[in-house]
């Protein structure tokens, strides 16, 4: 027999019914065609037929078998009315407790409650029903448990609450960390930066200081030159003039002896440095002569051709020609 239907607290679903008793399924079992019936129901119906109540398919005890978990789990969570609830019981609880709570239920064996009748002729107090009072303090230590419980999850609910504050704190904690160790990480870039700019400067100084050295070392060296065929006009202070307007410094400019007609001849004394200046042949016209020595050498040295055509404006510099 099943559970009455008017004791849940909402509608029972159709399958959840068993086809035989037509109520809410009771240790519900299925047979091989999956139809779902209360055990206590289809035994007794297999006692008379043997055959299933929906199909008329041949079936015995032997091929009953559990319903599915997930049945017997929905069962379990569906809330229902105390049995007892005509007889004044106002519980409501889920299916799964039901057996449990008929156990100490005070209202559990009595019909509907009604008002005791006195006898007016009697003034004697109402009799006290011991059952009755043995239920009422087992409802009580039942509560009392539950009482206990409640505090239990109390203290739990405490525990979780200090367990997460100390939680945040802790999180707290990491991420100041996390940003001092943000700032020691910037610190060290800026740092880093710093010293590779220093560094970077040294090596460009060094550079600039070989290069400084190489041309100092350089400028120690002197080299005599004769600039050959120049125009007659030229003068030392005009030849000195135009060395310095090339990116050249010479040293000395004297006007030599031997001279052609309309044309003069230099001995220039420069530096070492400024030798690869001077024999840019683009810069000389084309019939001028350099011959370069050095200073401590009485041999003959290079000797530079100038390559500027003649119809090009010059500074006032071309053999043979007329100043400008």
């Amino acid at each position: 027999m099943g559970f009455d239907l008017k004791l849940f607290v909402s509608s029972v679903d159709e399958d959840l019914k068993c086809p035989v008793c037509r109520m809410a399924l009771e240790n519900p079992v299925s047979c091989p065609n999956q139809h779902l019936y209360c055990d206590p129901c289809i035994r007794a119906w297999l006692k008379r037929s043997r055959t299933c109540p929906l199909d008329r398919v041949y079936l015995n005890e032997g091929q009953l078998k559990p319903a599915p978990r997930i049945i017997v789990n929905i069962l379990k969570n569906l809330e229902i009315k105390c049995p007892n609830h005509e007889n004044g019981c106002r519980w409501t609880i889920q299916l799964d407790d039901i057996a449990h709570h008929l156990e100490w239920c005070p209202f559990q064996g009595h019909g509907p409650s009604t008002p005791p009748s006195v006898d007016e002729s009697e003034a004697h107090p109402i009799p006290v029903n011991p059952q009755s009072s043995l239920n009422e303090v087992q409802q009580l230590r039942s509560i009392c448990d539950k009482r206990d419980d409640l505090d239990m999850m109390k203290k739990m609910i405490q525990k979780l609450k200090s367990e997460l504050e100390n939680i945040i704190k802790h999180s707290e904690d990491m991420h100041q960390s996390v940003e001092q160790i943000n700032g020691s990480i910037a610190d060290a870039t800026r740092y880093l930066q710093y010293a590779q700019s220093q560094v970077i400067r040294i090596i460009l100084c060094s550079d600039e200081h070989d290069l400084i050295v190489k041309n100092a070392h350089m400028d120690n060296y002197a080299i005599n030159c004769t600039i050959m065929n120049l125009n007659e006009f030229i003068t030392e202070e005009i030849l000195m003039e135009y060395l310095r307007q090339h990116g050249m410094r010479p040293i000395k400019c004297v006007l030599d002896s031997l001279f052609f007609a309309r044309s003069r001849n230099f001995r220039v004394v420069i530096r070492l440095s400024d030798l690869e200046k001077l024999s840019n042949s683009n810069i000389w016209p084309i019939g001028v002569i350099i011959v370069v020595n050095s200073c401590n050498s009485t041999n003959g040295g290079s000797v530079i051709s100038g390559n500027r055509a003649r119809q090009e404006c010059t500074l006032f510099i071309e053999a043979g020609g007329t100043y400008e």
